[in-house]
């Protein structure tokens, strides 16, 4: 019998909601309804499924194909559950990737650990109206909640993986939040264009792979609010959390 998809998603998001409400992680209103709201299959189209084991550093993968009927069920839980979804494996294009297995290599881009996220969100109290700069969006799972809270044309993201750029952008675009990505690449610094933080309420959302780099002193300077200012280039999120907890700041 085929999955009755937007009956098992409309499903898999109200558990997800109803289970970080129970763990006490989340919280807020505004953003239990984003998280309600946002489906998260548009943007996570597919999921690898690591089957080395941890710490591995040339890895191997099985991809579940979200339009794939025999990958469905597996990939909706995926993709709703608090795990790190990896989506890219050595910087590749991001369409018409192969399902099955994938020997090798090393995963470039994933989700956000989905408890981190909600937490770092909540930490920067978006509301209505506030404008919201996410330094290395990856897919844009936050930076579509971002929108769904902040209102269209308010949130933007810059990228500097081209493919996941595109990637990203294409899918948000069929959500129409209004939200954007810009490739380029953060650690440069990139100009905020319209953001008026000290006006609009600019909140801003990055990891790097480094402290005090000059995106994040540029976006101090300029009145963000800034939140998770630690950096990893590792694509492993259960390593992340265990020695780098995200801080949240008000800067002036």
């Amino acid at each position: 019998m085929s999955l009755d998809l937007h009956a098992a998603t409309s499903r898999q998001r109200a558990d997800m909601v109803d289970r970080l409400k129970a763990d006490g992680i989340l919280t807020d209103p505004l953003l239990r309804d984003a998280l309600l709201r946002v489906p998260r299959e548009a943007l996570l189209p597919h999921a690898y499924v690591r089957v080395s084991g941890p710490g591995a550093d040339l890895i191997d993968c099985r991809l579940l194909d979200g339009s794939h009927p025999e990958d469905q069920e597996a990939w909706l839980e995926l993709i709703h559950s608090d795990e790190s979804i990896l989506l890219q494996p050595d910087g590749d294009p991001l369409d018409a990737l192969p399902r099955g297995p994938v020997t090798g290599g090393h995963m470039t881009s994933m989700s956000t650990y989905t408890p981190a996220t909600i937490e770092v969100l909540q930490a920067l109290g978006l509301a209505q109206g506030h404008r919201y700069l996410e330094l290395g969006p990856g897919p844009g799972v936050s930076l579509a909640l971002a929108a769904a809270v902040t209102g269209p044309g308010r949130a933007i993201g810059v990228e500097r993986d081209r493919h996941m750029a595109a990637f990203a952008q294409r899918n948000l675009d069929r959500l129409g939040l209004g939200a954007a990505v810009v490739e380029d690449d953060a650690l440069q610094g990139h100009q905020v264009g319209s953001f008026r933080p000290s006006e609009d309420g600019g909140r801003c959302f990055f990891f790097t792979s480094r402290c005090g780099s000059r995106p994040a002193r540029r976006q101090e300077k300029e009145g963000f609010w800034s939140a998770s200012a630690c950096w990893t280039s590792s694509a492993t999120w259960s390593w992340l959390k265990s020695r780098c907890g995200g801080r949240s700041m008000r800067i002036s």
